[in-house]
């Protein structure tokens, strides 16, 4: 109990120290150490879950994740397409109507000039 307690207060003591010296620090500073935080964190984490054996979730998890996305890859290529034959009809149609209120304005001053 007294380990975890002290545990406990050194990485608060830790997390204060650091606070304090990331308000201080340069924005590229402060870029790198996100950057090795995010790193280490991360496999500091995956090397606590492995040693403690409860990593085994994650490894499905990944599994899953391959699964769902060569599932999904057939719908997003689906998605471009008709979004692109979108775009084209789109496009056509508003050329059409361009046109037809062009043709219908030029033959309303033809007949304006042939009824003068």
């Amino acid at each position: 109990m007294v380990i975890r307690l002290f545990l406990g207060l050194v990485i608060l003591i830790g997390a204060m120290w650091f606070f304090a010296w990331y308000r201080r620090a340069d924005p590229s500073v402060k870029k790198r150490a996100r950057r090795i935080i995010l790193i280490y964190g991360s496999l500091g984490l995956i090397l606590i879950l492995f040693v403690s054996g409860k990593l085994h979730w994650m490894i499905a998890a990944g599994g899953g994740l391959v699964a769902a996305i060569g599932a999904i890859i057939p719908w997003i290529n689906r998605l471009l397409v008709a979004r692109q034959a979108w775009k084209f009809f789109d496009d056509f149609r508003n050329k059409h109507r361009t046109n037809n209120y062009q043709t219908n304005q030029n033959r309303k001053s033809n007949s304006a000039m042939t009824a003068a």
